[in-house]
Formats: structure tokens, C-alpha cells, sequence
């Protein structure tokens, strides 16, 4: 039901443009940090007119937006939108009004179309200057927060969060983990904002991770470890986690650490620097990642120099570290910090508040840094949601370096412009990614306004 040989000829673009937009997908979309496809079989069976119509029209509307060819000069949005609005009525009429007749491809079409909707409100991610992303429940935003809902259900009912079975082959067994692990990645990054609660939980997701990308597009099987043994310190390893796996790993503390920043809003009975606090759990947490991954004490392009990895696999290695430092400036932002501490008045410590003060403004810079050594490298760096990495440790910047140490001290020069060099790469960023996403050129006039109020005292 709704193959593309049964669709009508107006929806999709001439054969050489498909092929054009199919190219610039695998380029700028797969694996940006979503992985839902085997690239040879999904050609394959698009040559023989064997997907669904909605699943190639959702692939459209997630690359239109990167693609050079002139059949979408001047309408690339306009190509956008309606892609995905067909994609999404041939979602409603060929599965939703049908019985029993749900497969992986819905799984991937909604994923799909819930991140086109999301990243294409103009209010997606904007509520910098808490650094909670939290977005008004209205309009296209709703429409992908809902999505990504849909999705995780149908992903349960067809298993998806357990292994596969035996009898599929080994390549059919890995899309769908990546399908389920990128609906899982999806919800962690959409759910990021105040009042939006996660669909799939930890605890629910009981299949292996996924594999490394060679592994994969050889249609071989590789033995992986869960989440909860990734999560773990006494986990045994017998080799480093892939790196989409590690980006899974960070998600999850993600998800962990948004859920502990809207908590703390509210009054707390355990201090933050007690060691059974939230605060102390997921600190220890991030540390997992620097016992899986070398990134972060060796440059990128001696990594790629190396050829340790493939392109793709250092995107996701990127990809996670910035969520590390992420998780770092949200913990210890200077707001929210003043918010958290604000019930245990004069018992708090004066060095907690420094300390968490100088983090968050180490972890701004270092996630900047980081961005643009990657950049330097090769790496494409164009996820929609490195625009809410980027404005979250600009914001950090916005405040300058009077939160860090004293005017006139030693160091408050550098300090100060330290932070009005990378609020300014902050705003630079932000243009660059505007050309794809309209969330993250709306981020910039409220960080400047955030700056003006900082100077402002």
C-alpha cells in the first residue's frame, strides 16, 4: 500500500532530482545524528519502487532544505512544507485508517516529519536566557512534540525496543535498533523543554546498541552492550562503544540532567553538593563518557588523520561530546544555579557557587571550541539542534566575565574578552545555521538582548 509506483505523478520530482535530493540526504541528514537506513538497500529499493510513498516524501522534506540543485532555486521551503504535508496525509490514509497495518517505515516517516516540524517553527529551542528550550505549546512545535509521541507508540507496539528476530537478516536487524535508538534520540532532544515528558524511558529500551558503521553497511553482526550496561561502571568492556552508541549514552544523561534543571526550579531538600545528590549522580555520569571516548583529550583532525574513523563516526563522536559540555553548562548555569541554592540560603558553601560559575563558563567555552575545530576538520556540523548547544553556551558568554571574577582583578581582561570573542562566534554560528534551520537565526536578538542587560547590570 502507497508504494511510489502508485503515486501521483505531481508529488515527487523528476527521476535525476530525486536521485540529486537522495545524495544530498545521505550527505547532510543520515547520521546527523539520526540513522535509519542501510544506504545501499535503501537505494536499491527505491530503484525498484519498493518504498512507501510517505517514507520518500519525508525524506524529501528532511533535505530539500541542503540541496543545490536548481530545480528547487527560490522554493526550498515552499518544496519543504509540502512534502512533509503530503508525507504526513499519506501517513493518515495508507496506515492510521487501516488495521494492522503498521511497519518500521511508519516508525521512520514520523521521526522524520517530527523533526521537519519542530526545527521549522520559528519558536523551536528559543527560551534562551533560562537555557531550557522551552517553547510555547502551540502550533508546529506541538505538531512534532506529538509526532515523535505517535512514533515512540508505534515503536512499541512493534517491539522495536527489544531485539529484533533471529530470522531477519542481519542488516534488516540493525535499521530497526537505529530506527528505535534514533525515535529514542528524537525524544530525548525534543523533550528537552519544561513540560514535555519523555515517551520512551530508560528502563522500557531493552535491545543492544547499535553497531559501528562499517559493521553496518556490511550487513554484519556485531555484539553490542544495552543502555543500563552502558550506564553502568562495573560494566566489563571488551571494546570501545560505537560512536552512535556513545551519542545514545549521552542522550540518555541528557534527558537526566533537563528533567533535574526543571526540578530544581523548585525547592529541594538535598543540597547539590551532597553526595547523594542529583547534582553529584549525574556529574559522575558525564564522567562515563571520557572512559568510552579519546575525543576529548586528542584534537579532531589528528583523529581523522589517523583514519580511526569515518566521517560519519567522528559526527557522532562530535556530537556527543558537545552534549557532554552541554550537560556541564546547564548543571552549573549561572541562573539556574542562583535558583537552586536560593533554599539553603547561608548554609551554602561560598566555593559551590564559584566553582559551578568558572564550570559553566569552561564547558561554554570548550563546547565552542569544539564545534569549530570540527568544522575546521571537515565535519559537516549542521544538526538542528547544535543551534540550541550553541545558543545555551552563547548565553553563558552574554553574561561576561563579571560573574567569574571581579573588574580590575588578575584575569578579568582576558575574561571579558574571552566572552565577547565567543558570544560573537556564538552569533556567527547561529547565521551560518540559519540558512538551514529558522529556530536558530531566532535565537540571536534574544541573546543580544541578554548581552545588553548583562552590561546593563
Amino acid at each position: 500500500m502507497g508504494l511510489i509506483s502508485d503515486c501521483v505523478i505531481y508529488s515527487l520530482p523528476p527521476r535525476p532530482v530525486l536521485r540529486s535530493v537522495i545524495d544530498t540526504y545521505f550527505i547532510h541528514v543520515h547520521n546527523q545524528p539520526y540513522s535509519y537506513f542501510q544506504e545501499s538497500s535503501f537505494r536499491q529499493r527505491l530503484e525498484s519502487n519498493l518504498l512507501p510513498r510517505c517514507l520518500v516524501l519525508a525524506v524529501l522534506a528532511s533535505a530539500v532544505k541542503f540541496s543545490t540543485h536548481e530545480y528547487y532555486a527560490g522554493r526550498a521551503r515552499e518544496a519543504t512544507e509540502k512534502y512533509a504535508r503530503e508525507s504526513w496525509m499519506s501517513v493518515l490514509t495508507d496506515y492510521m485508517a487501516a488495521e494492522e497495518n503498521m511497519n518500521i517505515h511508519v516508525v521512520q516517516t514520523v521521526n522524520l516529519l517530527a523533526v521537519v516540524d519542530y526545527t521549522g517553527a520559528v519558536t523551536a529551542y528559543l527560551k534562551i536566557p533560562t537555557a531550557l528550550a522551552n517553547a510555547p505549546a502551540a502550533g508546529r512545535v506541538s505538531a512534532g512534540w506529538l509526532k515523535i509521541g505517535l512514533a515512540a507508540r508505534i515503536s512499541q507496539d512493534l517491539h522495536l525496543m527489544k531485539e529484533p528476530d533471529a530470522w531477519l537478516s542481519y542488516a534488516e536487524q540493525e535499521e530497526r535498533r537505529r530506527s528505535f535508538w534514533s525515535a529514542y534520540l528524537v525524544d530525548k532532544l525534543i523533550s528537552c523543554g519544561k513540560s514535555r515528558p519523555l515517551a520512551i524511558l530508560d528502563e522500557d529500551c531493552h535491545l543492544q546498541l547499535p553497531c559501528d558503521e562499517d559493521t553496518f553497511q556490511k550487513g554484519e553482526w556485531k555484539k553490542t552492550q544495552t543502555l543500563g550496561e552502558l550506564l553502568s561502571w562495573n560494566t566489563q568492556m571488551v571494546e570501545r562503544p560505537s560512536p552512535f552508541a556513545l551519542a545514545i549514552l549521552m542522550a540518555s544523561i541528557f534527558g537526566r540532567c533537563t528533567r533535574y534543571v526543571h526540578q530544581r526550579c523548585r525547592a529541594d531538600e538535598i543540597p547539590p553538593w551532597d553526595t547523594t545528590s542529583e547534582f553529584s549522580a549525574i556529574s559522575s555520569s558525564l564522567l562515563l563518557l571520557e572512559s568510552y571516548s579519546t575525543l576529548g583529550s586528542r584534537p579532531i583532525s589528528e583523529v581523522i588523520q589517523n583514519g580511526e574513523q569515518g566521517p560519519q563516526e567522528i559526527g557522532y563522536l562530535v556530537f556527543a561530546h558537545t552534549l557532554f559540555h552541554l550537560c556541564h553548562c546547564l548543571l552549573n548555569h549561572p541562573f539556574l544555579v542562583r535558583l537552586g541554592l536560593k533554599p539553603f540560603g547561608s548554609k551554602t558553601p561560598t566555593s559551590f557557587p564559584v566553582r559551578a560559575l568558572r564550570a559553566s563558563w569552561d564547558h561554554a567555552k570548550q563546547l565552542l571550541d569544539l564545534i569549530h575545530d570540527a568544522r575546521e576538520a571537515g565535519c559537516l556540523v549542521e544538526s538542528s539542534f547544535y543551534a540550541y548547544c550553541i545558543a545555551v553556551a552563547g548565553g553563558i558568554h552574554s553574561l561576561g566575565a563579571s560573574l567569574l571574577v571581579s573588574p580590575g582583578s588578575p584575569g578579568s581582561e582576558t575574561r571579558t574578552q574571552d566572552s565577547a570573542y565567543y558570544f560573537q562566534q556564538t552569533l556567527d554560528w547561529l547565521d551560518r545555521l540559519g540558512l538551514f534551520w529558522v529556530h536558530a537565526g531566532n535565537m540571536v536578538p534574544p541573546l543580544r538582548l541578554m548581552m545588553v542587560m548583562s552590561y546593563l547590570g
